[in-house]
């Protein structure tokens, strides 16, 4: 449904109606979207129509939900930090000029996008052999042969001028530049946005990691559904076991291409994975 004609508040009346109903506990209902304003802005409105039960709900947007992951599962896992910090994108522009100093010669922002959008390549192609350094160059190289046009597209100024200079340098710099940014971020017990997808995703690929938290909730609510990559994707699919899924939004209203949001992607797989039957559009 476009922007405008009520998802949030159709939404909220869902929630309502289901703990209205007993059908659920309000910590069986998990509730996501993709930005801190959206967040609050969903939080208020379920809590205006469920009342006091709908402050218990849980209302996440997707970074803070798998930070719960993480949180949850680092005392189970020796290679995870257990006091881990978030760098935020303020954060990693400053790590970035750091790191760059004199030969800063594009945006930091720019340069992380483009960190971000490698860093989720290597998820999405689960390019983990155990050497770091070797990742790093086997996923820009593939980037090169398979994403070159989506890189380009990452490479533009703050007036979103093409930077062809950098297209080409990535290539050169590219593994080296990711490899020193991780490891200053290793050095920090630091995690970035991009980490928290990635980190998050390697954890629900185990199975028992996985049950765990499907049985948490009975409930999935996805808002601004066409704002998932199909990485977030490949996330929230480990967790819906035996609960009842809504995503909500507008196929056409995506602006995410840039960091693989392809909705009808998303759409295909969820109707791929569940019977057509069970589908009620």
């Amino acid at each position: 449904a476009p922007a405008g004609t009520g998802k949030t508040d159709t939404l909220a009346y869902r929630i309502a109606n289901i703990l209205d109903s007993g059908r659920a506990e309000p910590e069986e209902v998990l509730c996501l979207t993709f930005t801190n304003k959206a967040c609050q802005e969903m939080r208020e409105r379920i809590e205006l129509r469920a009342g006091e039960p709908g402050s218990r709900v849980c209302v996440r947007t997707f970074h803070s939900f798998c930070y719960d992951v993480i949180k949850s599962e680092a005392k189970r896992h020796s290679d995870l930090f257990t006091d881990f910090v978030i760098f935020d994108e303020s954060d990693c522009r400053t790590l970035i000029r750091d790191l760059m100093g004199d030969d800063l010669d594009v945006p930091a922002a720019t340069l992380a996008r483009l960190l971000a959008f490698t860093k989720e390549k290597l998820a999405v192609w689960d390019i983990l052999t155990g050497d770091p350094a070797a990742d790093a160059k086997a996923v820009v190289a593939r980037i090169y042969r398979e994403e070159k046009e989506e890189l380009a597209a990452i490479c533009v100024d703050d007036h979103y001028q093409r930077l062809p200079r950098l297209v080409e340098g990535w290539q050169v710099w590219g593994a080296s530049f990711l490899r020193r940014y991780d490891m200053r971020l290793q050095e920090a017990h630091g995690l970035d946005f991009t980490d928290l997808i990635v980190r998050a995703k390697r954890l629900l690929r185990e199975r028992e990691i996985a049950q765990r938290w499907a049985a948490r909730f009975q409930y999935i609510n996805i808002d601004e559904a066409q704002d998932t990559s199909t990485l977030e994707y490949g996330i929230l699919e480990r967790i819906f076991g035996k609960s009842k899924i809504l995503l909500a939004g507008d196929l056409f209203q995506t602006i995410y291409g840039w960091r693989g949001s392809h909705p009808e992607v998303v759409v295909r797989r969820f109707e791929e994975t569940h019977h057509p039957e069970k589908i009620v559009q």
